[in-house]
């Protein structure tokens, strides 16, 4: 397919070649990272550009926490998006997990502006794990058991809250991988699992893959999901919680939270049996059609 050429905006010295597309708390951080490390592979400081999904960033509701920190990390203009790219090396890129899950959006956006022999590398992960890792890095904004923050799944969704809240739904990996695999002629799928386990293996292998010479980066875990020690938790279970929330501002209550976080250390929840049980039969059918496409088997995913 022949590369659209918009406003005269970009050319070959200014686009990007490849695109890590998610998923979301799959290693992204880490494999952008690292590939960065090559001497002749580029990938911007502001990591998740978004550019491709503009218009979903742009419509993502006022209620949503994230929002604010959304667009101050994305670049939704066209030029400043391209001029990023403007760079000597040889191979160019970003990594926006949001590009996944939104596939539909996405994939047409990047066709037009990159073609479809663009680069693309997918990372993924147990659904289950990835899921207790999305809801360990969203904890400090609901401050919710698992359980109940599952249920609230739809509520973020019918308002429209950026996909980082949707749990579950961005676990179902087969339709999202299926429609990349379908659009693009050079796709790279990793497994988070076979990443911890070997990372220079699968390092060495994607560095053949964006072809250039494979080199030992620094290894280093990056952007790990992190739960606070929160003091509002302590007062919600004795009952005034909700009243911090009506004489308090949410600036407030952080500072508060902040300057008492010594005084209790939580246990971070845990999938419990039951949950577990319901998640690995929601995901079940989901793995099977993926394994097919991937012709591999995903065993090491159903062993928690």
């Amino acid at each position: 397919m022949e590369q659209q050429k918009v406003s005269g905006l970009h050319s070959k010295e200014n686009t990007p070649n490849f695109l890590i597309v998610g998923a979301a708390k799959a290693g992204t951080t880490s494999l952008a990272k690292y590939l960065n490390d090559h001497p002749d592979i580029y990938i911007p400081d502001k990591k998740e550009l978004r550019f491709f999904i503009s218009e979903l960033i742009k419509d993502i509701s006022p209620d949503d926490p994230l929002r604010k920190r959304i667009f101050e990390q994305s670049i939704l203009d066209e030029k400043e998006y391209f001029e990023n790219f403007e760079r000597e090396e040889k191979v160019k890129g970003e990594a926006s997990v949001h590009y996944l899950y939104h596939h539909s959006s996405a994939i047409p956006k990047i066709k037009s502006y990159l073609g479809d022999e663009v680069s693309i590398i997918i990372i993924l992960r147990n659904p289950i794990k990835r899921l207790k890792s999305n809801y360990d890095f969203l904890y400090n904004f609901h401050y919710n058991p698992l359980r109940k923050e599952l249920a609230n799944e739809i509520n973020y969704f019918t308002q429209n809250f950026n996909s980082f809240w949707y749990y579950k739904e961005l676990g179902l990996y087969y339709e999202q991988v299926k429609a990349y695999k379908e659009n693009f002629s050079k796709v790279e799928v990793l497994i988070f699992e076979d990443f911890i386990k070997n990372p220079q293996l699968i390092m060495t292998n994607l560095f053949r893959f964006l072809q250039v010479e494979p080199i030992r980066p620094n290894f280093k875990v990056h952007n790990k999901s992190k739960r606070n020690s929160n003091l509002k938790k302590l007062l919600f279970k004795l009952g005034i919680g909700e009243f911090l929330n009506l004489i308090l501002d949410r600036k407030s209550i952080l500072k508060l939270k902040n300057s008492f976080s010594f005084i209790l250390e939580t246990a971070e929840d845990k999938v419990d049996e039951q949950l577990l049980m319901e998640l690995n039969e929601f995901y079940r059918e989901d793995i099977k059609k993926l394994e097919a496409l991937l012709k591999r088997d995903l065993e090491v995913w159903k062993v928690l």
